[in-house]
C-alpha cells in the first residue's frame, strides 16, 4: 500500500483531495477501533503502524505534508505525547 500512495501522491494528475480523504477516513477507522478495544494489543499495533506509515510518507512525499501533519500530531496528542 505505501508505495502505491506514494507513487500516486507524486503524480500531479491525481486529486490531492481524494488523497486527503483517504487518509483522514483511514484515520478514523483506525482510531475508532483503537477507541473501541484500548487494552488489545491488535488494535494498538495498527494505530502505530499507522503512525509510522504516515510519518514515512511525511518525509518521502513533501507534498502530502499538509494532509498528514495533522494527523501524526494528533497520533502524539492522544497518546500523551503533547499537550
Amino acid at each position: 500500500m505505501q508505495s502505491r500512495v506514494l507513487r500516486v501522491s507524486q503524480n500531479s494528475n491525481h486529486a490531492t483531495d481524494s488523497i486527503s480523504r483517504f487518509f483522514n477516513e483511514t484515520d478514523i477507522i483506525r482510531w475508532t477501533d483503537y477507541t473501541e478495544h484500548p487494552h488489545k494489543n491488535e488494535a494498538y499495533y495498527r494505530v502505530s503502524s499507522w503512525k509510522r506509515l504516515m510519518m514515512t510518507l511525511y518525509f518521502m512525499a513533501p507534498s502530502m505534508q499538509p494532509t498528514l501533519l495533522p494527523l501524526v500530531t494528533k497520533y502524539f496528542q492522544k497518546m500523551g505525547y503533547l499537550d
